[in-house]
């Protein structure tokens, strides 16, 4: 192992990170178009502008570790001053839930799984126009071998559709802190200057009644869970990568009351983080919070009602992280179908969620845009 720290150190001197900027301004990009012309370009365009002085790129996302492509991007954005937060995907992670099934969670009864996967498929079948029931039919049943096979290999536990693989890890697997900070040292060769924990977190939605983990036996509450893991995978960065920030993803909810018990976030356990961003998405409220009918169509008021909900859970702490949050990129409906009213303008949506912000002191943030296909992700808010 003296070899890899070597080479660690060696790559580090040639990687060295841009200081961080006294307010950042930060775009999203996701790691799957780090090799498209077309999302890369719209980027540096912002930065050349001024609009943007670091960037969030995924370092890894479900198991995927994006190498392609990777340091041609960054050294551009080096080479630009640019402050880079690389993130880290922690809980839901398919690919090393599958390579490592020993952390990942189980479903507890594969017969009932199996029914119950049966039952969604007739279901959606039934209700899909006739033309469309067959390729339907066939994409279920490929995921359905995929993720069952001949069953003998148990079947691990999945939020969400099944052709998604969405697979879970155990946040208590005394593993899952190595592993996170095993990326991050491997970051900071290339030049990242912070590391941004994403889904640290328990899934929450998927069959919940019938799932098993390998590692957490309720006998420690989640909240206790997810506070070992945070202070663990923090001290585990900052002794690998002296000097190196943490920053954290934390549910907007969780900003304004506290805690969230089912996700196992509460705001006293986030401390140890050196930021921590609130993903206050307006459209991301259910209907009828903050007393709105359509959260959504008030982003600067959810915005501002987040932003001082967790200022006030942080009043009392005596070392207390910056408060640095997501901002929203997209314009699309209420998750919750509050309403069809979808946001006219990309550009009118940003300056709402910033100066919201700025009117309580917060100057830096990160903007959230991803989509399936390239495409340029920033134009619409600063052109």
């Amino acid at each position: 192992m003296v070899w890899v720290t070597i080479l660690i150190v060696v790559f580090a001197l040639f990687s060295t990170a841009s200081a961080e900027p006294q307010e950042v301004h930060a775009l999203y990009l996701p790691g799957k178009f780090l090799c498209s012309q077309v999302v890369v370009a719209d980027v540096k365009s912002h930065v050349e502008s001024g609009a943007a002085n670091a960037v969030v790129i995924d370092l890894r996302d479900n198991g995927t570790f994006f190498n392609h492509c990777m340091s041609e991007v960054t050294g551009w954005l080096k080479d630009h001053n640019v402050y880079l937060i690389g993130r880290i995907v922690v809980g839901q992670d398919s690919i090393i839930a599958d390579a490592r099934r020993d952390m990942a969670v189980h479903v507890a009864d594969q017969q009932i799984a199996l029914e119950r996967v049966l039952q969604s498929i007739d279901r959606m079948v039934e209700r899909t126009p006739e033309v469309k029931k067959a390729a339907l039919l066939k994409t279920k049943l490929e995921a359905l071998d995929r993720w069952y096979g001949d069953g003998r290999k148990k079947p691990l536990w999945f939020s969400g559709a099944l052709e998604r693989h969405r697979y879970w890890l155990d946040p208590a697997s005394p593993d899952l802190a190595r592993l996170t900070s095993g990326v991050a040292e491997w970051a900071s060769t290339l030049g990242f200057a912070e590391i941004n924990l994403d889904y640290i977190r328990f899934p929450t939605d998927g069959d919940m009644q019938n799932m098993r983990y390998p590692f957490w036996n309720g006998e420690q509450s989640k909240y206790e869970v997810i506070g070992r893991f945070a202070s663990s995978v923090v001290e585990d960065i900052k002794r690998r990568v002296p000097g190196m920030k943490v920053s954290a993803d934390i549910f907007g909810i969780v900003c304004v009351n506290g805690a969230e018990s089912s996700t196992g976030q509460r705001v006293k356990d986030f401390t140890v983080f050196d930021y921590l961003a609130c993903m206050g998405y307006a459209s991301h409220f259910r209907c009828g919070d903050f007393g709105f009918s359509d959260p959504n169509q008030k982003p600067y008021e959810v915005t501002k009602t987040v932003a001082l909900g967790l200022a006030r859970h942080l009043a009392g702490v005596t070392k207390k992280p910056f408060i640095r949050p997501w901002i929203e990129g997209f314009t699309i409906p209420s998750i919750y179908q509050c309403s069809t009213w979808r946001p006219p303008s990309a550009k009118e949506r940003f300056r709402q969620q910033i100066r919201a912000l700025a009117e309580h002191g917060i100057k830096s943030w990160m903007i959230w845009n991803t989509a399936d296909e390239p495409k340029p992700l920033y134009e619409k808010i600063f052109r």
